[in-house]
């Protein structure tokens, strides 16, 4: 079967280009979760609509029996996008309740990782507890970075005496105006989860935690979380600074716990595309 669109790019396994028409020949198959995607790329953005509702997705997942609609969306790192998305540099935005928008320009949505320098890994002496490694959810990962002192060092490395404030993994919603690059985004209660955060002197810190070898991140797991205290702020809570930290727990070798920590933020705070890099630090957990 071919397909035939005007000034767009599809990608399967054979594509044939013939002025400014694409014919597209289906042969590979993918998994439900991208072949869902990839319908709502053709249906929607290549029929030159920017919005989708969970409605759309739902119609569609029940053709390819697929169980959970709700995670069709959630994309957190580029390798989930389908090639397709990738060819057309498109990725989707979520505007809240319920909808969606198809945004280009998947480098102001993702972000890669930045190399660890040689003097930025540390062996962290590690005395297992019963309960530290017991489950891989993203809340446990800030649990176990945070009772072995890990974040404490990272974070308050001049301050060893003082206890910050640990607030337990939940969700909240944004309601606003923000930008990715010079598009606009007009979001309605987006429902967001924050894995943990922390305050210290006037100073808000959010955690975001996944075991995860991926190179790269949605920088949408950051940044509502941010949009939210940035809200705040605004109201008149007297917070100083909000720091994004993003914590990856990867296993080395005979089970040793590696934690890389990339803090984050954004100088431009309704920009999603201006994130900037404040500081890294990668704890290689040494048993004892």
């Amino acid at each position: 079967m071919f397909c035939y669109t005007k000034n767009f790019i599809i990608v399967y396994e054979s594509i044939y280009i013939e002025r400014d028409i694409v014919m597209v020949k289906k042969v590979k198959k993918q998994g439900l979760k991208k072949q869902v995607l990839i319908e709502l790329l053709e249906q929607y953005y290549l029929q030159g609509k920017s919005e989708f509702n969970n409605e759309d997705i739902q119609e569609i997942t029940k053709k390819y029996k697929f169980k959970n609609a709700f995670d069709v969306t959630k994309i957190d790192n580029i390798s989930i996008l389908p090639q397709e998305y990738i060819a057309n540099d498109v990725f989707i935005a979520h505007i809240g309740k319920g909808k969606h928008k198809f945004i280009n320009g998947i480098n102001k949505a993702y972000h890669y990782f930045e190399k660890m320098e040689d003097d930025e890994i540390e062996e962290w002496s590690y005395k297992p507890s019963l309960l530290n490694e017991s489950n891989s959810s993203e809340a446990n990962i800030v649990s176990l970075a945070y009772n072995q002192k890990v974040i404490k060092n990272f974070l308050y490395e001049e301050d060893r005496i003082s206890e910050p404030l640990r607030y337990d993994p939940g969700r909240t919603k944004y309601t606003g105006e923000y930008f990715i690059g010079k598009d606009q985004v007009i979001a309605t209660q987006v429902q967001m989860e924050l894995d943990s955060h922390a305050e210290h002197n006037g100073i808000v810190d959010i955690f975001e935690a996944k075991n995860s070898k991926a190179d790269n991140f949605s920088i949408y797991q950051i940044f509502l979380p941010f949009l939210h205290f940035t809200k705040l702020q605004a109201e008149g809570v007297a917070i100083k600074k909000i720091r994004c930290n993003f914590l990856l727990r990867q296993i080395k070798g005979d089970k040793q716990t590696i934690i890389k920590i990339y803090q984050y933020s954004f100088p431009k705070p309704k920009d999603m595309s201006s994130i900037e890099l404040l500081q890294k630090k990668q704890y290689n957990l040494v048993k004892f």
